[in-house]
């Protein structure tokens, strides 16, 4: 099974392509796009990592979210400067320690795909580590697709997602 429709970027396409397999009969096998998530803007410049997972249309709410995509979580990783501002009592706003993507793809008559994406930042519940409370939702404005690296980069306002295929065991499809 491939993406439901081209996106326009060669690179991208065949990440979307090779993620929307269905699940083999081995679950670990099972296809993902790993990501890296960074703002050099913030402070500290916040990095996230983690893994999407093919979305097919109609799964979301509304014209907007229930488009095809991708979807997943991302921990903080855990740099000098974010343990600063971790346990620094005087930080305005901490860090989230998980977020949450999501890319959608909207056909387009001619040209590349439309692409909308929001990040939501979450923390954790300390004892299972599952998501507690959001801690803030950025509806990005701009969502731009590069089919740089081995998989593509997504660029979301100030935030950078580079991808890499993967499996849910953290394989290289190449290895």
């Amino acid at each position: 099974m491939a993406f439901p429709f081209s996106v326009g970027e060669p690179v991208i396409q065949g990440t979307l392509d090779w993620v929307a397999h269905p699940p083999p009969a081995e679950g670990r096998n099972t296809h993902a796009v790993g990501f890296g998530l960074s703002n050099p803007d913030t402070v500290n410049s916040l990095e996230y990592s983690g893994l999407m997972f093919f979305r097919p249309q109609g799964v979301g709410t509304g014209p907007v979210f229930g488009r095809p995509g991708l979807e997943g979580f991302g921990s903080l990783l855990v740099r000098e400067g974010v343990c600063k501002t971790l346990l620094d009592p005087n930080t305005a706003v901490p860090a989230a320690d998980l977020v949450k993507v999501f890319i959608g793809f909207r056909q387009q008559q001619s040209g590349p795909a439309n692409l909308v994406s929001r990040l939501t930042f979450m923390n954790r519940d300390p004892l299972t580590s599952l998501p507690l409370q959001t801690a803030s939702t950025l509806e990005i404005a701009s969502t731009k697709m590069q089919g740089g690296g081995t998989a593509g980069n997504i660029f979301m306002d100030s935030w950078f997602l580079n991808m890499r295929k993967t499996t849910v065991l953290l394989s290289s499809p190449f290895d």
